[in-house]
């Protein structure tokens, strides 16, 4: 499985914990009405299914039709990353969330460029990302204000310069 499958996953599963539910008619149904594929998927919820609200339901049943449609694979990643996330503290889940609802408020556009930012990192060898990591941790808050200001106004030739810099 590739980075980008799995940060789409990871993106995925953060997504389907916090977006907001669309209504629809299929939110009234019993569990008797469910498919048994979507009860299988749904066992957990089986005991409180009837006391569930309409958006509830809807954000369960759309989760649940995403993990029928995983491979094998990607639904062992998602459980490896939400058990990730459970055993993060409040306070990092709370910055996850955030970060998710701005990423989400972004245009289409800027999306698009954040997660090619995101493939190109993860496409580093590990010992590279690390270095990355370990000279942006050693930076000043402001210079990294700065840097993030300055990739902002950078055309796509300055950038992939800069990072050339920054592997060094």
């Amino acid at each position: 499985m590739t980075m980008k499958t799995k940060n789409h996953l990871f993106i995925l599963v953060i997504g389907l914990m916090f977006i907001t539910p669309v209504f629809s008619a299929d939110t009234a149904l019993s569990w008797d009405q469910l498919s048994e594929q979507q009860q299988h998927t749904l066992k957990s919820v089986k005991g409180k299914w009837a006391t569930l609200t309409p958006p509830q339901k809807e954000r369960l049943l759309k989760g649940a039709a995403r993990w029928q449609a995983m491979s094998a694979d990607e639904r062992i990643l998602v459980k490896r990353q939400l058990k990730k996330f459970k055993q993060m503290t409040p306070e990092q889940q709370q910055k996850i969330k955030e970060r998710y609802q701005r990423f989400k408020q972004l245009s289409p556009e800027k999306q698009k460029q954040l997660k090619a930012r995101r493939k190109w990192f993860h496409q580093l060898p590990e010992e590279e990302q690390q270095k990355i990591r370990q000279k942006w941790q050693e930076m000043s808050p402001k210079k990294r204000k700065a840097i993030r200001k300055k990739l902002h106004n950078m055309t796509p030739k300055q950038k992939y310069q800069m990072k050339k810099k920054m592997q060094k």
